[in-house]
């Protein structure tokens, strides 16, 4: 009975300590993560766990290719008549343009090529370039 009367007190002083250390931690783990992107480089960095084969560390080095010698990518760069576009912004929330190519088509494409900076962009001949 003692012995659970001892566990029990010793339970919240437990959490208490170990809550405090842990912004402490926490910020010395990023610093220390930070410091191996930069030797190894963001999708090489041993402790963020990417397999090689997996299809995550694909697409982490597919970004890290397409964010070029800059370092900017998609959410760093972005082009304000396509972020309107697709998000309608300053309209109310309505949309209405007519254009000569397929808009399912378009809004498509800008979907997938939002993981990349896109370079040009004309709708009305349905013309896109990164």
């Amino acid at each position: 009975m003692l012995k659970r009367a001892l566990y029990i007190s010793l339970f919240p002083l437990i959490m208490i300590l170990s809550s405090c250390g842990g912004g402490i931690v926490g910020g010395q783990y990023q610093e220390n993560l930070a410091k191996l992107d930069d030797v190894y480089g963001y999708c090489d960095n041993p402790q963020r766990g990417y397999n090689k084969s997996s299809i995550d560390y694909k697409i982490c080095k597919d970004k890290e290719a397409a964010a070029g010698a800059d370092g900017l990518n998609d959410s760093d760069f972005s082009i304000p008549i396509i972020d309107d576009l697709l998000n309608s912004r300053g309209s109310g929330g309505n949309l209405v343009y007519t254009s000569s190519v397929n808009k399912y088509l378009w809004s498509g494409s800008l979907n997938i090529l939002s993981d990349y900076a896109l370079k040009t962009a004309d709708s009305n001949g349905g013309y896109l370039e990164t």
